[in-house]
């Protein structure tokens, strides 16, 4: 229990994870809308990524509440211990979603570009590959930094 006659520590992490899930889902459908938009209501577009979006929901609740286990420290308390794949699990999940949205997003900046013929838009789109780019290998690192560390911590 967190808190005296409060939710147990498993209910709390995963009402957390549903909340978590949840809000991915509403901020990526979000962004959805607006590159569908810029897209002049592409439906193949709007197909794809509602796909990206639904697909990894239930796979991501189904690994956190199904595959994770609660541990209870003296010094920290209730602590969620992951399965070794699962930053690979949402590195792949997440990675094709943030390319799709970077590339759709980059392609209006190079058609705004090509229209209009500004060094603007020929700015704003180099620094969006960059950013683009940038938050692929944030994704990246940060999932393999993970596993190196459990990995570390499993081994004696």
């Amino acid at each position: 229990m967190i808190l005296p006659h409060g939710p147990s520590c498993r209910v709390v992490f995963w009402l957390g994870s549903l909340c978590i899930t949840v809000s991915m889902v509403a901020a990526n459908t979000l962004l959805l809308a607006k590159a569908y938009l810029a897209h002049q209501r592409n439906r193949w577009l709007l197909a794809a990524g509602a796909l990206l979006i639904v697909i990894p929901s239930p796979v991501n609740i189904w690994a956190i509440c199904f595959c994770s286990h609660l541990v209870l420290t003296p010094d920290i308390g209730c602590l969620m211990v992951f399965p070794d794949y699962y930053p690979w699990l949402k590195f792949g999940l997440d990675a094709p979603l943030n390319i799709i949205f970077s590339v759709a997003f980059l392609l209006v900046v190079h058609r705004q570009y090509r229209k209009c013929g500004t060094d603007l838009w020929a700015q704003l789109g180099r620094d969006g590959l960059a950013v683009m780019l940038l938050v692929v290998a944030s994704n990246l690192t940060s999932c393999t930094q993970t596993v190196d560390y459990y990995r570390k911590q499993r081994t004696p």
